[in-house]
């Protein structure tokens, strides 16, 4: 990632958070890439990376997995809604 465009996008805080305390939220990274993307930064997508994401066993969990679901569609559906109101032709 460019320096100067996590720079620039940061100059206000994200409206989402990561993983804080015992909240399961995530999204900051998809927010951080719509607008680097609305400040006109290229952004790509490059198949053929890989990356093994190494699970611990308690993460299983059917009720971790269920919250990890509910916490991460919430912060998906405040990212549609981000996305549709950033991209109108008379945002700013």
């Amino acid at each position: 990632m460019r320096r100067d465009a996590a720079l620039t996008a940061l100059k206000n805080p994200l409206l989402l958070s990561d993983r804080k305390g015992k909240r399961l939220s995530s999204g900051g990274d998809v927010e951080m890439c719509f607008r680097i993307s609305l400040l006109g930064y290229e952004l790509w997508y490059v198949p053929d990376l890989e990356l093994d994401h190494l699970i611990p066993q308690r993460r299983w969990d059917r009720r971790y997995l269920l919250r990890l679901a509910r916490e991460t569609g919430q912060s998906f559906a405040f990212l549609e809604l981000y996305k549709a109101t950033a991209c109108r032709p008379d945002f700013r």
